[in-house]
């Protein structure tokens, strides 16, 4: 209480440190003295040390330590699903275990590569080459042209997902992509950008990213795998204007 203790007000701040618990206390003395706003950082500690054998030795792994500020409201937030989730383990977690598990959950759901990785495990990827394949529809652009109409409405009336092109025209419509050929591309390319600059280094973003067609549409190239790639919109800008 120091912060606020005046000899004016300080009779009213020890009759209120009698009746309020430490937390309530300190939540009227930050009201009552707010400090700046918490900066965001994150910076390596030093490994824990443990004396084994008069020897010291590094018991754990790098940490890390957190700085931020946090509303009241996520603040509360954050604390009941420590006490659900120490619950439901009938153990109690501290707030770096809370937040583990939280965070796991939802990149569980979320994040892209993980979805991937799990449609692999469960052997539904197919490459587009096997869906084609499966569905007896080998044919090349030539070959739809020496079809006769209702071959060629036939097969512009499938969902195969393929870019707008015109055949005498006929125009299939372009469509999003297959969800399985979505995650194989987020599985290979882990999430992340592959734009590569001039010294050959990637870029290191995993935000806003974008499936990018190495051979353009406009010029005859289609949905393989091969011919895919994630870039962040801004890299994908970038490319697209070069051309």
């Amino acid at each position: 209480m120091a912060a606020v203790l005046t000899p004016e007000n300080q009779n009213q701040w020890f009759d209120l440190a009698k009746i309020s618990t430490h937390k309530q206390l300190e939540k009227q003395v930050a009201m009552a003295s707010p400090r700046q706003a918490v900066i965001e950082k994150m910076q390596y500690v030093s490994p824990q040390i443990d004396i084994a054998e008069k020897i010291q030795v590094k018991t754990s792994v790098s940490r890390v330590a957190l700085q931020m500020g946090l509303s009241e409201k996520l603040m509360l937030k954050l604390r009941r699903a420590q006490d659900l989730e120490s619950s439901r383990l009938k153990k109690s977690l501290s707030l770096e275990e809370t937040l583990e598990q939280v965070i796991n959950l939802y990149l569980e759901k979320k994040d892209p590569v993980r979805k991937a990785e799990r449609q692999k495990m469960k052997g539904q990827l197919q490459t587009s080459h096997h869906v084609i394949n499966k569905l007896n529809l080998n044919y090349s652009s030539q070959e739809l042209l020496m079809q006769g109409p209702a071959t060629r409405q036939l097969t512009s009336s499938l969902d195969l997902k393929q870019n707008s092109i015109k055949l005498k025209g006929i125009k299939i419509k372009r469509q999003p992509l297959p969800a399985r050929l979505i995650h194989q591309v987020q599985l290979r390319d882990r999430g992340r950008c592959t734009f590569t600059n001039s010294q050959g280094q990637r870029c290191s973003s995993q935000r806003h990213l974008e499936i990018h067609h190495l051979k353009p549409v406009s010029k005859g190239g289609g949905n393989a795998l091969e011919n895919l790639a994630l870039l962040c919109s801004g890299h994908h800008k970038v490319v697209h204007c070069r051309h």
